[in-house]
């Protein structure tokens, strides 16, 4: 008797035909729906839209109408994601779903707000100032309603970045609109004031380990006012004034008395060098060559090396030090008060390079001087190097070999917070909460400059606030060109943050129309609200990280 072909056949039995399929779910597929729109706290705490421009990085919009996860300073991540993390006892890496078992929450690395103020108080447009905060994304816009907060007001948001199909360049703009509506739900009229505020974020990776000096200018154009956020290095001291050079380690012979060692590396073995400190391969006791186990076995050893104290007197630090690149694990760190102030790193180089790191800010503080190896290697292939090298130490005036610029790195550049008015009723300050039109201040210093707008509400008025964020970082290398700066496309357009915002100015009733239109067009339609969403969601992609356009108009993509 032949076999029922059916039952025979492996697919079947694992993807039978009738699927037992509820007729009423099934149905729904087809129907048009209500669109999504969220307001627990959970999902305003975890939603993240790209609402920045195609091709220029990626900034996120939570539910609550915050802005966060600005990956728009060249570090080439691998996207929004949590570290390594331990899912039923295995050891999972970020790139196996760590985003579905540990959403991430809106978070950003500097100070950036919204806020309202009536009568001597101040809520910030967001969850905190409201209790009923209800999200609709409409991707490439986004629709934030704010209710019942602590002020009779009431206030709409429309987050977006223009959005134009076939139309590359004004689709492909490094900034985002963020336009309030505000109402008077008062009996009185009200007197406001909104306001946006955000801290100098220029060089913002780079001031971890880095000395210079950023600056907020207030700027006003046609159409508009802001305040342009930039850095730039200290000038350098003039030869007439430098001081004679002081070696502070040679690393001849043994440095037990004047350097600690902690980790394998360093603990396992005396603390004897021949001019260089060395932890690519291990030595041996009888001077022969290590064999491949002896090699493997070494790279999983890490440790860290620390001076003594010494006081800061001369501009630089020279050495000369190959190795890994990152600066996090790998390299020759400078320690102030218990943090680390400045690093130099291998550059992912065989061969040794001449670096100076620039302490300008910290003359006069007691230091010390950590060498660190800790990555642990099990692999030849992880890493292009084996670990890091580090020759003899001098304090100088004189810069030498690669001297790390600020104008060099990839998160120097310039960025802008605007609104799109003139007028009395408008202000800006280059520091919060003063009248200053330009500040400058230490690489680090939580420099925070404001725009705001005031306006008279009649009971159940109106008035509309249009900010603006922009950036320009055009030092961009990438990865897979043996890291040669790309840069983008953007960057040739606009010589800065400011011109961008110009940009926008001049022709901001085009851009936002013609966006509102792709908007209103796509969801116009008969077709189910959830096929709309997730149809062009997928689009979003282009908003982020893993799309690029680099300088000479060539995509690339990951």
């Amino acid at each position: 008797m032949a076999k029922d072909p059916e039952v025979s056949n492996p697919y079947h039995r694992l993807i039978p035909e009738d699927k037992h399929l509820d007729p009423a779910w099934v149905k729904s597929l087809s129907e048009r729906g209500e669109k999504d729109v969220y307001s627990s706290d959970v999902a305003l705490q975890q939603i993240g839209m790209p609402v920045g421009g195609c091709f220029a990085g990626t900034v996120y919009l939570s539910g609550d109408g915050r802005l966060w996860h600005w990956d728009i300073f060249n570090k080439e991540s691998y996207g929004a994601a949590p570290p390594d993390f331990r899912w039923n006892g295995r050891d999972m890496k970020y790139y196996w779903g760590a985003n579905y078992a540990f959403p991430l929450k809106a978070d950003s690395s500097f100070r950036q707000e919204f806020v309202i103020r009536v009568n001597g108080q101040e809520v910030k447009l967001d969850r905190t100032g409201f209790q009923d905060v209800r999200f609709r994304g409409e991707y490439p816009r986004a629709i934030v309603s704010f209710e019942n907060g602590v002020l009779p007001v009431s206030a709409r948001l429309e987050a977006f970045s223009p959005f134009i199909p076939l139309d590359q360049d004004d689709s492909g703009l490094p900034l985002t609109v963020m336009q309030y509506t505000v109402k008077n739900e008062g009996s009185a009229a009200l007197d406001l004031e909104v306001a946006g505020l955000m801290e100098n974020a220029v060089c913002v990776h780079a001031r971890d380990y880095q000395s210079g000096v950023i600056r907020n200018q207030v700027t006003e154009g046609d159409g508009f006012t802001g305040i342009e956020y930039s850095a730039r290095s200290h000038p350098d001291i003039p030869q007439s004034e430098a001081r004679e050079d002081v070696v502070f380690e040679a690393f001849e012979g043994d440095v037990s008395s004047r350097w600690v060692g902690k980790g394998k590396l360093f603990e396992d073995r005396p603390l004897v060098f021949s001019g260089a400190v060395d932890t690519y391969t291990p030595r041996t006791e009888d001077g022969r060559e290590p064999s491949r186990e002896e090699i493997l076995l070494h790279g999983l050893k890490t440790g860290t090396l620390t001076s003594g104290p010494f006081t800061i007197e001369h501009r630089y630090i020279t050495t000369q030090i190959n190795g890994d690149r990152d600066v996090a694990t790998c390299g020759l760190s400078v320690v102030v008060n218990g943090e680390t102030v400045a690093t130099a790193n291998g550059m992912n180089s065989k061969r040794a390079l001449e670096q100076s790191i620039d302490l300008a800010r910290y003359t006069g503080q007691e230091a010390h001087l950590v060498i660190r190896d800790e990555i642990s290697r099990w692999l030849p292939h992880q890493g292009n190097t084996m670990g890091i090298g580090v020759g003899a130490i001098r304090f100088t005036d004189r810069p030498a070999g690669q001297v790390i610029r600020l104008e060099t790195l990839p998160d120097f550049g310039t960025m802008s917070l605007a609104l799109l008015e003139q007028g009395p009723a408008v202000r800006a300050s280059a520091r919060s909460g003063s009248d200053e039109p330009s500040r400058e201040g230490e690489l680090g210093a939580a420099l925070v400059g404001e725009v705001s707008k005031k306006a008279r509400l009649a009971p159940g008025g109106e008035a509309v606030f249009t900010f603006v964020i922009s950036w320009h970082f055009p030092n961009y290398s990438n990865r897979d060109f043996q890291d040669e700066v790309v840069g983008h496309y953007h960057a040739s357009r606009f010589a800065s943050s400011t011109e961008v915002v110009s940009y926008l100015a001049a022709h901001f009733e085009r851009l936002a129309s013609q966006t509102r239109t792709w908007v209103d067009t796509w969801y116009n339609s008969s077709l189910p609200y959830w096929f709309l969403d997730r149809t062009m969601s997928n689009t979003s992609t282009l908003a982020t990280t893993t799309c690029h356009r680099f300088e000479d108009g060539r995509f690339w993509g990951w």
